[in-house]
């Protein structure tokens, strides 16, 4: 008794330590400081301890008692790192020397570490099923929380803006956060996800109007972002959902649900009459511009291998002319262009085609299900999942973040979980 006391003391704690990354992972500027060098998002802090938790945990496992192994399609998901690790060290030969070690710590930090924290590592602890539905709960949890605060930021905005619109809010005048609106929506296009299937799980319960009320609440909220990329990304999640949930219904359900039609018309009308045509607006396309023409002529001074991992925005924050028109770059807007200015053909084919064998192994995972099977719906919101976070990164780079990487290790993480349900049925 006292042994599997122990045992289930330890697994108690690498679940509690997976919700906390889970509820931190987009406070991505919420850091730990060390002196005037060191500062560490608190997320990353987390997922370096529940690393080492859950080796010695599954280490001593491995010699002990119980068979410990990693599912073979994890150490495939190993081979796209190498590919991102090879295109990152060949862009370091074009790299200017006095920012060598700026990309040199972006290669190891924003490739490497994330990728095998927060994507590849969570996907192995995240996928028992009964540790995966407490995560969900937490993501829940967590889109309740940042659409309260956006619903707040758009009916007090902290930061003077032409338009109200959802944004994160400070903490003690800090933004741990960020500040901008595709940031909160960003997050929640992928929690909405989540949260769906935990809702189709406990549809049955007598709270489920309650999880549908908070589901609902989230997605107002991405509409409230007023974010062009957030909005485009939760239309089309939720027309796959929509339209493989109904299958042969869904005539139906459009002559059911036509006034969302109407409602999504509305607003979008709304949009460019009002919003569309303001100064925060005009002045941010015109950015978006000037960034892609910056991007294309960086890469017409390296095409195949870049000007370096992680300099784009260094490159441009010297550009005396960009910053007097619209001020120090945050960050491209659209992978593509990022790619290409920082790692030229090769880095652009390396992510694209990672993207592809991802969708591919988990559309081939869900076509295994039969009709019945009522984890075909895991299998599916994976898919889609990474569908979402692919088209986001087209038009808003926040790869290499855990942003990114989180939600598509839980998507992994779910399709090992189904694929037990598949065994079952065959």
């Amino acid at each position: 008794m006292g042994e599997k006391q122990a045992i289930k003391g330890k697994l108690r704690l690498i679940t509690g330590i997976l919700c906390a990354v889970v509820l931190l992972y987009p406070f991505n500027q919420f850091y730990w400081n060390y002196g005037w060098e060191i500062n560490i998002p608190y997320a990353d802090l987390l997922v370096i301890l529940l690393a080492i938790v859950s080796l010695a945990y599954f280490t001593k496992d491995a010699v002990g008692k119980k068979s410990f192994t990693i599912s073979k399609q994890i150490l495939l998901n190993l081979i796209p790192l190498l590919f991102l690790f090879i295109t990152g060290a060949l862009s370091l030969f074009n790299v200017w020397p006095e920012q060598l070690m700026v990309s040199v710590k972006y290669w190891w930090r924003f490739v490497g570490f994330y990728y095998i924290f927060y994507f590849l590592f969570i996907q192995f602890v995240a996928s028992s099923e009964r540790r995966f539905w407490k995560i969900s709960w937490c993501l829940y949890s967590l889109g309740i929380f940042l659409s309260f605060m956006g619903l707040v930021s758009f009916i007090w905005p902290e930061i003077p803006q032409a338009f109200h619109m959802a944004t994160p809010l400070s903490w003690f005048n800090l933004f741990p956060y960020g500040s901008s609106h595709n940031l909160l929506a960003e997050s929640l296009v992928s929690i909405i996800l989540f949260s769906w299937l935990l809702v189709y799980r406990y549809q049955e319960k007598e709270y489920s109007k309650l999880l549908y009320l908070g589901l609902a609440f989230m997605i107002g909220t991405v509409l409230l972002t007023f974010s062009r990329t957030g909005w485009l990304v939760l239309w089309i999640e939720l027309f796959i959902l929509a339209a493989i949930y109904y299958r042969y219904q869904f005539v139906s359900f459009i002559k059911k649900f036509w006034w969302i039609g109407i409602v999504i018309l509305a607003l979008l009308a709304i949009y460019f009459i009002t919003f569309a045509q303001t100064n925060f607006v005009t002045s941010s396309n015109d950015a978006r511009l000037a960034m892609i023409d910056k991007s294309w002529l960086l890469f017409l001074e390296h095409p195949w291998i870049g000007n370096g991992i992680g300099t784009w925005q260094e490159i441009v924050s010297k550009d005396i002319y960009y910053v007097y028109e619209f001020g120090q770059p945050l960050e491209q807007h659209g992978v593509l262009w990022k790619l290409i200015a920082e790692q030229g053909v090769l880095g652009v084919v390396v992510w694209f085609s990672m993207m592809a064998y991802f969708l591919y192994v988990l559309i081939k995972n869900y076509l295994r299900f039969s009709l019945t099977n009522p984890w075909r719906w895991g299998a599916l919101i994976a898919i889609i999942v990474v569908v979402g976070q692919l088209i986001f990164q087209l038009l808003d780079t926040g790869y290499y973040s855990a942003k990114m990487w989180l939600p598509l290790g839980l998507a992994f993480a779910l399709m090992y979980i189904s694929q037990n349900y598949l065994n079952e049925q065959e």
